[in-house]
């Protein structure tokens, strides 16, 4: 269990998040315009380098790893309202004997100014690798939309790079947050959650929905309103991987704490049924509330980020509760 990153940041931190596989560690903060990755230590599997900075014209606000399928890349949505992805790429360039030498860099290979759209980018998901290498997001004004990152997607077979492949008014209510069903079925699904206010300005009670398709013909419907127990504002959501469960778990959290979710998906006339399995919440102080929820690849633990940069693993414990672990302590690095 890691109780301690040492991380060359200020306490602003937006995002840490892990590769795929694990292997890689990223980061963003709010009062820099970097992204600072991580690798393993190969000796010391507890250790962590930093390997790489990429820089950006603008600080990140968040952050996501793309599936190890597509190699070594990652999204990010900044500040200033623009979504940039990134891939690391290979090349060959002369050293200082003038010998060719492989070095790897970090290149862009998408970018979208989101003001173009008159609207606010809430979130940003690479969608699941069953569909191919596409970006995803949700806009205040209501709108899902999903990219083509190159031409090998499942959505159509002359998909090319940066061509929108949906684009969905799925809500009338600004968008706030989404998770993908991640595992490929015959009935696909996306959670959102959604503000019941019409300004995203506005205070008040935040509702999820189920949306979803059949066949990757991506004819998105809603699937299930769900009667959720949040009476404030719903900061993330998050789909675990099934791992061969009969149903689905989700969570989410907001001011309310966090929710644990579970859901089964039937081709019939009320094809979702969802239950909440468990509600907790960090009790350390009443400003402080999880702003980003996330299942392990087993959905043996969750992980969240209060507001206030606090962060914490809780274990899956019998009956479906959920027990925390000692808070993990994130420290400035003295390197």
């Amino acid at each position: 269990m890691i109780e301690q990153l040492s991380i060359d940041s200020t306490p602003l931190i937006n995002e840490v998040v892990l590769n795929w596989n694990s292997t890689r560690l990223a980061c963003c903060s709010e009062d820099s315009n970097t992204v600072k990755i991580y690798k393993q230590n190969e000796r010391d599997k507890s250790n962590w380098e930093l390997s790489k900075k990429v820089t950006i014209d603008s600080p990140p606000k968040k952050l996501k790893w793309a599936h190890s399928d597509f190699g070594n890349a990652f999204a990010v949505k900044t500040v200033d309202n623009r979504i940039i992805v990134y891939k690391e790429k290979a090349f060959t360039q002369p050293n200082e004997s003038n010998v060719p030498t492989k070095i790897n860099r970090w290149e862009p290979i998408y970018e979208e100014n989101a003001s173009e759209e008159e609207a606010f980018v809430r979130d940003i998901k690479f969608a699941p690798s069953h569909f191919g290498y596409a970006i995803s997001v949700v806009y205040d004004n209501g709108v899902l939309k999903v990219v083509s990152l190159d031409e090998s997607t499942s959505f159509e077979k002359q998909a090319t790079k940066g061509k929108v492949i949906c684009k969905e008014k799925i809500s009338s209510k600004p968008l706030k947050a989404f998770s993908w069903k991640k595992d490929e079925g015959k009935i696909d699904a996306v959670v959102v959650c959604y503000s019941e206010q019409s300004s995203k300005n506005s205070a008040g009670s935040d509702r999820i929905s189920l949306w979803g398709y059949k066949e990757n013909l991506f004819l998105i419907d809603p699937l299930k309103q769900i009667n959720d127990k949040h009476d404030s504002e719903i900061e993330d959501v998050n789909w675990a991987i099934s791992n061969g469960r009969s149903f689905h778990l989700v969570c989410s959290c907001g001011k309310s704490g966090i929710l644990v979710w579970r859901m089964t998906i039937n081709e019939t006339n009320d094809p979702v049924t969802a239950t909440i399995l468990d509600t907790f919440r960090d009790g350390a102080s009443v400003f402080s509330y999880p702003v980003r929820c996330k299942f392990n690849h087993v959905a043996s633990f969750i992980a969240t980020v209060t507001n206030t940069s606090r962060m914490r693993v809780w274990r899956k414990a019998k009956d479906w509760e959920w027990k925390g672990e000692p808070e993990i302590q994130c420290k400035k690095s003295v390197n």
